[in-house]
């Protein structure tokens, strides 16, 4: 964590303790994937179904 740019081992992500600081880390405003994936799924879900098809 003391790196540039910060860093941590994903191994900690998969125990309890992990988990709950991947989502402390997925509400602050810095971390924007989440919320913006939400967004453009709800704004062109389905243009995307209707790209993909419905075997896919």
């Amino acid at each position: 964590m003391s790196g540039t740019p910060a860093r941590i081992c994903a191994k900690y992500f998969y125990d309890q303790r992990g988990c709950e600081l991947f989502e402390a880390i997925t509400r602050l405003p810095e971390y924007y994937p989440t919320r913006t994936e939400k967004a453009l799924l709800q704004a062109r879900g389905a243009d995307i179904a209707r790209s993909v098809g419905p075997c896919t």
